[in-house]
Order: C-alpha cells, then sequence, then structure tokens
C-alpha cells in the first residue's frame, strides 16, 4: 500500500520535532529535510483527507504544538504529497519564499476579530416603499426593486467600511499586519485577522474588549491565537515538476 505524505508545518532544520506527536491516523510526525528547511509530516494511506472533525482537529493540534515549540510556517489543512521526494520538490520550489515567511512570522500568531450586525439590523426593514410599487409595471416594480437592493448594499458596504477603519484605528497599534473582508455576507460587516507578536496578546484583547464596548450597534466575536495561516504564502504540491528530482539532501 502506497503511503503519502500529509504535511502540517515547515520549519528550519534544526527545529525540534516534539517527541511522541502522533499526526492524522495516528501515525508519528517525523522530519523530511531539505537543505536548511524542514517539513513536519506523517504518513497517510490515501492522497485525500476528509475534513472530519477528528481530521481537523489533529491537524490543527499538531500545527499548534509545533509553533509552540519554535518557528514554524504552518500548511493548511488537506495538504498531501505523494512521497517524501514530492516534499522535498515542493519545499525546493519554494525555498525563498518559505525563508520569507519564517522569518516574518514563524514566531507570530494571529488573532481573528468579527462584526457583526445586531440581530435582524441587515435587513429588517423589508421591501422598502412595496406599497408604492403596486399599480406600477412589472418591468418598472422590477428595477425599482433593484435599484432599492443596491442602494441598501452600498449604505451597509459604507458602514462596514466605517467599521472597519474603527477596528483597525483600535487595534493596529498592538498588531503587526491585518487582513480584512467588508461585508463578506449580509450579515457581517467586517471579517479581519491581525497578526500578533506573542507577547502583546493581552494588550490586543483589551483594545478589543474597549473596542466591543463601544459599539453596542454591533456583535463583535475574538478568536484564537492561532498559527498565522492568514499570512503565509499557500503551500502546494509540485505539478509540471513532478518529474523533476529533489535537488537537496535526504537528511
Amino acid at each position: 500500500m502506497p503511503e503519502y505524505r500529509y504535511v502540517y508545518s515547515i520549519m528550519t532544520r534544526d527545529a525540534p520535532l516534539l517527541e511522541g506527536l502522533k499526526g492524522i491516523g495516528g501515525g508519528p510526525v517525523e522530519a523530511i529535510w531539505c537543505g536548511a528547511l524542514a517539513a513536519a509530516v506523517s504518513a497517510v494511506a490515501q492522497p485525500e483527507i476528509p475534513p472530519s472533525a477528528d481530521n481537523v482537529l489533529r491537524h490543527e493540534a499538531v500545527v499548534e504544538a509545533l509553533h509552540h515549540g519554535g518557528p514554524s510556517v504552518p500548511v493548511r489543512f488537506g495538504t498531501v504529497l505523494p512521497d517524501a521526494d514530492a516534499v522535498r520538490r515542493s519545499v525546493t520550489l519554494r525555498r525563498e519564499q518559505l525563508m520569507e515567511d519564517l522569518a516574518r512570522v514563524g514566531d507570530k500568531q494571529e488573532l481573528g476579530v468579527t462584526a457583526l450586525w445586531a440581530e435582524r439590523d441587515e435587513g429588517d426593514a423589508g421591501p422598502e416603499g412595496a406599497e408604492e410599487l403596486q399599480g406600477l409595471a412589472s418591468g418598472t416594480r422590477y428595477m425599482l426593486a433593484r435599484f432599492r437592493e443596491h442602494r441598501r448594499e452600498a449604505e451597509l458596504r459604507e458602514r462596514a467600511a466605517g467599521i472597519r477603519r474603527d477596528m483597525d484605528r483600535a487595534l493596529l497599534p498592538h498588531a503587526l499586519d491585518v487582513r480584512s473582508l467588508v461585508l463578506p455576507s449580509p450579515g457581517i460587516a467586517v471579517r479581519a485577522t491581525y497578526l500578533i507578536e506573542p507577547g502583546r496578546i493581552g494588550r490586543f484583547e483589551r483594545a478589543f474588549e474597549e473596542l466591543r464596548l463601544g459599539c453596542p450597534e454591533l456583535r463583535m466575536l475574538l478568536t484564537g491565537p492561532w498559527p498565522p495561516y492568514s499570512f503565509v504564502t499557500p503551500f502546494r504540491g509540485p505539478a509540471r515538476e513532478a518529474a523533476r528530482p529533489a535537488v537537496c539532501g535526504s537528511g
């Protein structure tokens, strides 16, 4: 039976692997070395891993344990490569970017902030001016309804953009970087992720609480800290390079 390699994190070659750490399926987490870098992997029997609760939690547990052990770049759930050589090729192809990511975020954390509209606020008013549409031709009713829908969305987007500015004014002084989406869905005003120095998490949390208390019209949620998934370059397996030999030692 072929043994594929499930990838959890990228680290420096000398980073410690925690003894006894088990991966998805219960196999040991091991290192595949490639020059100055190493990939933390475990052997799995299939090329695709279903996103079950157990698998997702096991992936996250391994990534967090490795991140607490030293600088690392987390790899998103479900990254499976055919064998150890494919892992080495992928690391080789992305060596410079991985080194940059390790230097930039390898010892950092991320915190997620979600600002939701107060219950029913995003659409409670119903079809504005519905009575005015009675008696109009169907085409006219349709155009007016579409116009009002677009106007409502523009108003929501403008409000959400203001909320994002308020969030950044309050939180960015305690963070290194931010990734955010304005109005990702009708019920959510802003979804943002902040890159944090571990030593500043407490300050960030206090600033968030002050912000939350000052925005009673919103429901604001804080999640994390997590490894900095949102701030790393996606790690994928080689495609056309599959036949190219690895150019670094196997360790």
